[in-house]
This record gives C-alpha cells, structure tokens and sequence, in this order.
C-alpha cells in the first residue's frame, strides 16, 4: 500500500433503539453513516501546562520529550500524548526512551536485566551498576523482593530504569495482577544519590513498595537526582503503609534544571505523608503529576510536603489528580518563597494556607469514594465524582473519560507506526451501538490487507483479512464499542501501515 494514498473511511453505525433484528441491521437503509475526520490531531482533546521555557530542551509540547528527537523518532513534537505511548511495544514508554537516551524504534533497546525473587539481590545489584556506562533496564518478576535496599553514590552521569509487574517468564507486563513488592522494613528500599555530575535519569515503572524505610523520613524509597540535569519519572507504583513517606526526592544547588514525571501512581496510608521534597540553594525543579491518588488518612504531615529555601524553585502541576484527605493539608510547605501550584481537573481539599502562588482549574474538590481504605482499596465506588471526569492526557483508559486518579489499566499502549497526521474521531456516543460497516476508500486492487481494531491497552477486538477490489471494500465487523480511545490499523501482506488513533466521543 502506498503511503501516500489517501484513505477515507465511512463508520456506518445502527443505534439499537428498537429491536431491529440482525437482517435489519444488514440493510445499508437502515445504516446512519458518520465519517471519520482525518485532521491533525482531531482526536485530541488536552489541557496542557505551560512549557517551562528555562528547562535546555525545546519541547514546543512540554512533554519532556525534545522536538528534534521526536521528528527523527518519527513521533510529534506538538502532540503531548505521545510520551506516553508505546512505539516499539516494549513496555518502555516513549517518554522512558528518551530519558534513557535509547532507540523508541527498536524493542530490543535498551538492554534489559531480568530478575525473580529467587536471585541473589547482589547479582541485582551487579547489573544496576552497569548504568554508568549503559542505559540499564532492571526488569522484576512477580513476587516480594525483601532487604532490597540497594544503596549507591554515582560520580558519573548515569541512567537507569527498575520495572516491576512482570510474570515468571518475562513475557507479559501486568503489575495490578503481577504484584512486584519491594518490602525492607528498618532502611529504605532504594536510594540513586549523585554528587555534582552533568546528566541523571531514573525510571520506576510497576512496582509497590510497603512497610518500608523505618529509619528513613523519606520512607519507602528516597531518590537523590543531585546532577545539573535530572530526569525521574514513576509511573504504574504504589507506595502504600510505608513508616513514613512514601517516596522522598531532594534537589541541591547544583540541580539546574530537574524535571519530575509522576503518572497512574498511587500513595497511600503512609504515617507521615505521601510525597517528601526539598530543593535546597540554586535548585530548578518543575512537577507534572498525571492520573494519581495520594490520601493518607491520619497522616502526620502532608500528602505533598517538604521543604523549598528562599532561593530553591519549585513548580508542581497536578492533572487528573486525587490529593484529598491527608492530615494535615493535601500540600504542605514549611518555607515557601518560591513554590508555585497549578491544578487542573482534580480533587484536592486542604490546602496550606501560606502557599501563595496556587491556582485551579475545573476541580472537583470532594470526597473521591474510595472503595475501602482500610483494605489498601483506592478504587472508586460507583458513585464516585471522580470516574469518567478526567481530561485526556495519552494515558490509557477505559469508559466515557479518564477518571480522576489511578488509572485501572496499567498497560502501554502498543500500536505499531502510530500516525498522527490522521486522527480519527467519531460522533456521538457509540455507548452500546454497533458498528455494522467500514468502507475503505482508496486502496490498490488485487493487494491483501487486513484491518484491525484495537483498545487503548493494544488488546485486539477485531480484525479481518480482504483483497481489495479498488474501489470501495465493505467489511462488517459487527462490534460494540463504549466511548473512549481505540485504533484502527491497516496492514498490507508483508507491511504494517501506520494505524489511526481512534476517539469514540460523547
């Protein structure tokens, strides 16, 4: 197939308000027929911040994702979403790619290191080491890994990525139902502290870490991204029933410029708070958090606390985000001279009433519903303000929107040769209808193809083998789909075509 042949395709679609019978449904007659939009990024629909014009980087799109890597990537440097999706269908973000400096084209990179709970943590440890002179990938099977409180001082630029929610095999990434836990309950489980270096880049995806850091204020895991460009981004996590924290990150005078990613991660019933920061002297430190819940009920101090000096920056932004019900303020600062919060699409109750740069947007600011707390449960009831009142952001989701706060599927999503010149949108609501018809306009004669539609996670619901007849091929998937993002993709016998995102709007 050509690349550059046009592709129009017809969605015809029969609302099942009467019992039509499946021979009604057949009948072109009785089709309502709704085109797909082929405009740039027609699919998209985003609220973004404001890009930090002091970070070294161009990124038109403030995705954390340099614009001339993205155009030689083949991604879009004025499409956030696409940090967070998956090109090569590895398991290692997009976003993770560039942080780690490795090809967003080749799933064999970067080198991955795998481990069960079985090993010796020192052979672990052995591999982590390597970082400083490769991208390290640490992937951790299923299990509980204790005494994992791997403690290192690095002097050299360094990247590194621990990724938990893998089976025994290592063939499918699932952290809801591949529980990888980190657990050391007198130290903390993890420290990466840097000592005046240039560059550092620190990956955590799919783990949990509990009952952890009894000696530690930062509690489960505490991260030192002391170098002059820093990178860290925690994604899939959990940081539940810790001593103290759950996580804490501090920045010194040489952290010029230091950039925090933290997505779909839960913080939950730790005793002293959920997130611990201080950025200390000459520190410049932006915050983005997407789709996570931090509440922990009867903390003693905060569900983002910390520490910010007189010449310290720090700006956090939070999206689709539940900060709601921690002791005492949801965001906490004991010296605030220059700490600016913006939130957009959330819940957050509480706040310190010294933080004077503060600013929301479209909050919700009520009781989430969790499920129930005192089982460690964070979903949301039914009755939830929370569910389907998110923004989209590129994270996957399930249902009319994204909630507010974690997110339940975990996966990336993994669709080959993604092509954001041509976004798909479709309206209305095609909440319980289903789609009888495509036709494909414009493809070559006489050539096989096949279609396929996807979800958001890359899970397949449909797909069909033709040959075209050249003019207009009609195929009839009969499939129901709910609001929310899908793919349709298009393949030749011995070629991936570039697969069309797919939003089925309200």
């Amino acid at each position: 197939m050509n690349s550059k042949l046009t592709l129009i395709v017809l969605l015809c679609v029969s609302y099942m308000l009467n019992a039509q019978t499946s021979l009604e449904l057949s009948k072109l007659d009785d089709l309502k027929d709704i085109q797909f939009e082929l405009n740039h990024n027609s699919s998209t629909s985003l609220t973004t911040s404001p890009t930090n014009s002091t970070f070294k980087i161009a990124d038109a799109d403030d995705d954390g994702m340099e614009d001339g890597w993205e155009t030689q990537n083949g991604l879009d440097p004025t499409n956030p979403q696409d940090a967070w999706w998956d090109k090569d269908g590895d398991q290692v973000l997009n976003l993770f790619e560039f942080q780690m400096s490795t090809d967003v084209s080749d799933a064999t990179s970067p080198q991955t290191f795998d481990f069960t709970p079985n090993y010796p943590l020192a052979s672990v440890y052995t591999k982590l080491d390597l970082c400083t002179t490769q991208p390290v990938l640490v992937r951790l099977a299923e299990g509980t890994y204790t005494n994992f409180n791997y403690i290192r001082y690095f002097d050299v630029d360094y990247k590194i990525m621990i990724q938990g929610g893998w089976d025994a095999s290592f063939t499918t990434y699932d952290p809801k139902n591949n529980r990888t836990i980190l657990k050391h309950p007198t130290e903390r489980v993890l420290i990466l502290a840097t000592d005046d270096i240039s560059n550092s880049s620190i990956v955590l995806d799919g783990i949990e870490v509990v009952e952890s850091g009894e000696n530690s204020l930062g509690g489960g895991i505490h991260l030192r991204p002391h170098s002059a460009y820093s990178q860290t981004s925690i994604y899939n996590c959990r940081f539940v029933d810790n001593n103290h924290f759950g996580i804490a990150m501090t920045f010194r005078e040489q952290a010029i410029e230091s950039k925090v990613f933290i997505a779909n991660t839960l913080f939950g019933s730790n005793p002293r708070g959920g997130i611990y920061t201080q950025v200390n002297q000459m520190a410049n430190v932006v915050w983005k958090l997407y789709n996570n819940t931090i509440h922990n009920p009867n903390c003693s101090d905060g569900g983002i606390d910390g520490l910010v000096n007189s010449v310290g920056k720090l700006v956090i932004y939070l999206e689709n985000t539940i900060n709601w019900g921690n002791t005492s303020y949801s965001i906490n600062f004991y010296l605030n001279d220059d700490v600016t919060i913006d939130v957009k699409n959330s819940s957050v109750d509480n706040l310190d009433p010294d933080i004077a740069n503060y600013a929301e947007i479209n909050n919700i600011n009520t009781d989430p519903l969790f499920v129930n707390v005192s089982a460690f449960d964070y979903g949301l009831t039914a009755a939830s303000p929370c569910l389907d009142a998110g923004v989209l952001i590129g994270l996957p989701y399930q249902g009319a929107a994204p909630d507010i706060g974690v997110e339940d599927h975990p996966l990336s999503t993994s669709i080959p040769e993604l092509d954001m010149e041509r976004s798909l949108s479709v309206q209305p609501n095609l909440h319980s209808t289903s789609i009888t018809a495509f036709n494909l306009i414009g493809l070559e004669a006489g050539i096989d193809y096949a279609v396929d539609i996807v979800d958001v996670l890359g899970k397949p619901l449909w797909s069909q083998s033709f040959v075209s007849e050249g003019a207009i091929d009609r195929i009839q998937p009969n499939l129901e789909l709910s609001a929310g993002i899908y793919y349709v993709i298009m393949k030749t016998k011995n070629d991936n075509i570039k697969a069309f995102p797919l939003q089925v709007t309200k």
